[in-house]
């Protein structure tokens, strides 16, 4: 079995939605994947951060934390619900991690109702 990052799935989506379309709002369904790649980067690169190493890197040495797979988390948008992966970590603290699920459920409830993603509503607005 190959393993595969979160925001890689996420690529092979928007790559497979833009070459063959969806039977959905393919505008909406770009937003949706626009927003989860997004997230699945910033949590990658946090989750990089509070390892101090890569995705399936290994170092030598004692190593602080490690990761132990991932769970399903959702957020609520204007253009419906967007489904992403939360990296599970072990001994090392996460906070910094339920920090920015957190800003960005609060960012979202505020901006109910408008477009999260400008340029893409914009582009969208034209088709």
């Amino acid at each position: 079995m190959t393993r595969v990052p979160p925001s890689d799935r996420t690529r092979d989506a928007i790559r497979k939605l833009l070459e063959q379309g969806t039977e959905g709002e393919p505008q909406s369904e770009l937003m949706r994947l626009a927003m989860r790649l997004i997230v699945d980067e910033a949590l990658e690169g946090k989750t990089q951060d509070v390892l101090g190493r890569d995705h399936y890197e290994r170092r030598e040495g004692e190593q602080k934390g490690y990761r132990n797979g991932q769970r399903e988390a959702s957020l609520k948008t204007a253009e419906g619900e967007v489904r992403y992966a939360v990296p599970q970590l072990r001994d090392v603290d996460g906070s910094a991690l339920q920090e920015l699920r957190e800003h960005w459920r609060d960012f979202l409830s505020k901006s109910a109702g408008t477009c999260v993603l400008p340029v893409i509503c914009s582009a969208s607005a034209r088709y």
